[in-house]
Parts: C-alpha cells; structure tokens; sequence
C-alpha cells in the first residue's frame, strides 16, 4: 500500500523501501511527488472521469483513444482543414470525403467489422473483393473507369497509398476548383453504389460522372443568383383602421365545384 512507502510522523517518502522495490526512473517520480499534512485512507483512483470513479463510458473513450493512437494510418488522416472547408460544394458532398478518409462510410467491410452479416464481395466489379473504402473509390475497376472518364481524367490505378494518404495529397496539390471535382466525383461513385445495392440498378460509369457534374453546375448557379431580400417578403399585418370609421375584412374560396364560390 502506498502509506507503507511514506513516514507518517515527517510526512515524507521512505527513500529506502522506494528504491528496493522499484527501478530508479520511477522511484524518482514518486519521491518527487510532494505530501500534504492531511492524511486520508487509500482508495483506488480512476484517472479516466473526473470524480475518480469507473464507469462503462470512460473505458470506452479511452479504448478507442488507444486505438486511435496505435492506428498506423492516424498520422495520414490530417488535413490542410482550412482549404478543405472553403471548397465551394453543398455541405453533405463536402463533409463526404473526411467520412470516407477516416473510414465511416458504411461500406460492406466495414459493417462486417461492426458485427452486421454481409456478404462482403465488391457488387460493381466481378473481382470478388471486400468492398472496402480503398477498393470502392480507387481499386474497383469500375471505380477506376468513372474517374478516368471525369473532367479532371484521374487515373486511380497509379495510386498506391491508403485514401487517406492520397487524399490528403489532394487537399495539398489541387485548387479549390479541382478538389471540388473530386467530390463530386468521391459523391457521384457513392450514389451510385447505393443505386446498385439497394435498388439493383445499374449505372454506366461516365454517366454517372456526367450527372455528378451538372448537379455541382446546377448548385454554382444557383449561388450565383440575387438572393431575395427580407423587405419582399414582408407580409401585410392587419391594421385596426382610424378612429370613426369601419373596416370589412372579406376572403373568398374556390371549392372545387363549376359555378360555386365560397366568400365571407
């Protein structure tokens, strides 16, 4: 127990005890450790919350920090944040990316790893491969057909990082404008597999890009126009009318019958 390494009565450490039971870098941590006067009984401690005490919660947080920690990809997953979030795309294509570079997208092997019974093999390409983040944006060849067949004509079979370390690549290489692309492209293969998995459609690969790239068209435009001002849609408020005189208020109403008009 820890009150057996320390003098009660000078309230100091018990060098000596220290340095037989433990090696001397960490006995020079506990004597460095000053003792207040106030005694107390020891309890274990559980430095994870903040009251001291174990809970479900706090393991868990800390189980998935280590494996964060231990991940060797965790140094890949860091981004120039500021150019990501200032490319000019709707939030949800925007936001899609980062999902996918720190592998949240629910694509089949990664359900698999969180328990849910999937068959696993890729449904776009007949390679019998895990769907994986890797291998549905960048390996499949069906993947690799619909960005060589993009405007910017990437060619995803040259690549040999992990997405995220390609990814992060992009953010530093590519404008604004090209990485826009890329999220289209990244949110373009993703619809498209949905359409495949849950709706059994098939999709010709440069025709999906195509449709891709007239929906980010049609957003820019519709950034580009005047945007409505708050006095145009200020809606009359009904007024008491001045002193002496008499207002009638009177509405109408077509109810759907020839010849018959509803007014009170």
């Amino acid at each position: 127990m820890v009150v057996d390494l320390i003098h009660q009565d000078t309230r100091s450490w018990n060098t000596q005890i220290i340095n037989q039971i433990f090696p001397a870098e960490i006995a020079a941590t506990i004597t460095s450790i000053p003792l207040g006067w106030k005694t107390s009984e020891d309890f274990f401690y559980w430095n994870r919350s903040r009251n001291g005490y174990f809970s479900v919660k706090s393991a868990y947080y800390k189980l998935q920090a280590s494996k964060l920690a231990q991940s060797p990809s965790n140094s890949e997953v860091t981004f120039p944040w500021k150019k990501l979030w200032s490319v000019p795309m709707p939030r949800k294509i925007k936001h899609f990316p980062y999902r996918v570079a720190y592998n949240a997208v629910p694509c089949k092997a990664n359900l698999l790893r969180r328990g849910v019974q999937v068959e696993v093999e890729c449904q776009s390409c007949s390679n019998q491969e895990a769907e994986s983040a890797e291998h549905m944006f960048l390996c499949c060849p069906w993947a690799r057909a619909a960005w060589f067949s993009h405007q910017i004509g990437l060619r995803t079979d040259l690549i040999r990082d992990s997405f995220a370390a390609w990814f992060k690549q992009c953010c530093i290489d590519k404008t604004r404008e090209e990485l826009a692309l890329i999220f289209q492209g990244l949110w373009a293969i993703w619809k498209a597999r949905n359409e495949r998995v849950f709706n059994n459609k098939a999709a010709d690969s440069t025709v999906i890009m195509q449709r891709g790239l007239a929906v980010l068209r049609e957003w820019e435009e519709a950034q580009d126009r005047p945007q409505v001002q708050r006095d145009e849609l200020r809606v009359n408020i009904w007024t008491p009318p001045p002193e002496g005189l008499l207002k009638a208020n009177v509405d109408a109403g077509w109810s759907g019958i020839p010849q018959l008009v509803l007014v009170w």
